[in-house]
């Protein structure tokens, strides 16, 4: 389960996620690395990779991209009000959108 605080806007209160939420996000896009890397614009999937290891923080930008992707709204926006039996009503289909 992802903790709320990496799921607001970027500032004093928003906190980096863990590997194991990144690859809880990738998981519930059901996308591959080099589709999460396509998604985002990167140049290979090295980045993913160390961002699912720990091995390299993810960037804020990055995290919000497949947040947003995943169904959990835009966590840049304030102000943000998460709605987690929102996104747990969501068929699969809605949240691989």
């Amino acid at each position: 389960m992802l903790r709320k605080e990496t799921l607001m806007p970027y500032g004093p209160d928003w906190e980096q996620p863990t590997a194991e939420e990144i690859r809880e996000i990738i998981k519930v896009l059901g996308m591959s690395g080099s589709q999460i890397s396509v998604f985002l614009g990167l140049q290979d999937t090295r980045s993913v990779r160390r961002w699912c290891s720990d091995n390299k923080k993810i960037p804020y930008s990055a995290w919000a991209l497949l947040v947003h992707r995943a169904g959990y709204g835009a966590i840049w926006e304030e102000p943000y009000q998460f709605s987690p039996d929102r996104w747990l009503n969501m068929t699969t289909s809605q949240k691989n959108k």
